[in-house]
């Protein structure tokens, strides 16, 4: 985390440092994020976007999805479903959202399923892998697109494998970022489908067998 001054920060903000202090006074919480440097005190210059209205909205609206992701793991592992359970215990690496134009729900499922299965043929003989994916429609809009998660064992591999990933879907947008279990977002990818009542989603590796999947696809 960076620090800067107090002069420095109000500048930065365009405010005095009385408004500053008083913030500070108001907000405690936020005060313990401060510090001081050769008896001065120095704040994060993360704090600039709670005196910018359009920062502010964008670190809600991280704030709130992250809280999304939680309740969806929580109601998640509430339905007592086992695959569900079998599924969080399992190590992951990567989560992916690809963005297409304007394609259909078919296209998405079959290209996700297709990559793997190219990466698997490529690469499986040298890693474990493993994916879990569901295709949705846009809030609002048209067309699809697919949220992944991906595992590969091999460390080695995973630059290969995700500049594989990369060219295999040129034409697209494409997300991706080191899965982080404490985010949760491993339901988030099948949103509302919890119990996996639905064609979008899907899940395969090549190791199911000993980790006690096969049984359940």
């Amino acid at each position: 985390m960076k620090y800067e001054k107090i002069d420095d920060f109000a500048q930065r903000v365009n405010v005095n440092r009385r408004t500053i202090f008083r913030f500070y006074a108001n907000n405690p919480k936020l005060k313990e994020e401060t510090k001081m440097k050769n008896r001065c005190r120095v704040v994060p210059i993360s704090h600039k976007r709670f005196w910018n209205i359009d920062e502010l909205f964008e670190s809600n609206k991280a704030y709130n999805e992250a809280n999304r992701m939680m309740s969806n793991l929580l109601l998640a592992l509430q339905t007592g479903n086992p695959l569900v359970k079998k599924l969080w215990f399992l190590k992951w690496t990567h989560i992916i959202t690809i963005s297409p134009k304007g394609a259909s729900l078919e296209y998405c499922t079959s290209r996700i399923s297709q990559f793997y299965d190219e990466i698997n043929s490529k690469y499986g003989a040298k890693t474990n892998l493993r994916i879990l994916y569901n295709s949705e429609k846009y809030a609002g809009g048209s067309g699809y697109h697919t949220h992944a998660v991906l595992n590969i064992e091999n460390k080695k591999l995973q630059p290969i494998i995700i500049k594989h990933l990369e060219r295999y879907f040129k034409d697209d947008r494409i997300e991706v970022d080191t899965y982080d279990f404490k985010k949760g977002f491993l339901f988030y990818s099948i949103k509302d489908k919890k119990d996996f009542y639905t064609e979008s989603w899907g899940f395969n590796g090549n190791n199911l067998k000993k980790e006690k999947l096969d049984y359940e696809i």
